[in-house]
């Protein structure tokens, strides 16, 4: 963000206190429990939605010039 370029990250968590969708893609996600072989029982991750994945890195990556990455600097200046 502090170079002005946009950021993708899970509208959760920590990103939140910063991630819009004025400076970046905040992209949608569902909770899910960690694999039993984690031993980490009753803890969730996060997994971000399948078509999200597509839309935003095609966005970003074909279409450079509508990404949201001018707007994410003053954000954080």
């Amino acid at each position: 963000m502090a170079m002005g370029l946009p950021v993708i990250a899970t509208n959760w968590s920590g990103p939140t206190a910063f991630l819009t969708e004025e400076n970046g893609y905040p992209l949608g996600y569902t909770l899910v429990e960690l694999p039993d072989e984690m031993r980490l029982s009753g803890h969730l991750w996060v997994s971000v939605l399948p078509r999200q994945r597509i839309s935003t890195g095609s966005l970003s990556a074909h279409r450079p010039h509508q990404a949201a990455g001018h707007p994410s600097r003053a954000t954080l200046v």
